[in-house]
């Protein structure tokens, strides 16, 4: 067998490395678009919760849902439970083992549940309301609305 020219071996060294170039570059484009994608699924949960926890009111002697509360929103199901963990009032349709026996309420960082629906974005936000203590509204986005 005859050697390579030296065009051809240059020139398949410049393949090579172009190859392992793009590919580089691949791993990097998604490594950071699922990055991407969690943050924008956190800022998503968050702003369903505030908008909802606008709405919660204590009159009377009563939990009152003003008309604008959404049980489910932009891909978020919102659950409210009280501080003991109790569900109160929420979507039936929401993803199930999402609730606090699974995954405790705790306000802090999105967090990932698996379920038997597949994994789910979580947040969770305390709702101090005077003459009736905390409410807890648990945001659940499902990863495939997460897009």
């Amino acid at each position: 067998m005859k050697r390579l020219s030296i065009k051809l071996r240059v020139t398949l060294a410049l393949a090579l490395f172009m190859g392992v170039m793009a590919a580089l570059a691949l791993a990097a484009l998604l490594a950071l678009s699922g990055g991407v994608l969690r943050a924008d699924a956190g800022r998503q949960l968050l702003r369903v919760l505030e908008e909802n926890a606008d709405e919660v009111e204590f009159d009377d002697g009563r939990l009152e849902f003003d008309g604008d509360f959404s049980f489910y929103a932009g891909g978020v199901y919102t659950l409210v439970y009280d501080a003991g963990g109790l569900l109160l009032k929420g979507s039936a349709s929401a993803p199930p083992d999402a609730g606090p026996d699974r995954l405790p309420l705790s306000e802090g960082p999105l967090r990932t549940l698996d379920t038997p629906d597949g994994p789910c974005y979580i947040s969770d936000l305390r709702i101090p309301l005077k003459r009736y203590g905390d409410i807890w509204l648990r945001g659940v986005l499902p990863t495939d609305g997460a897009s």
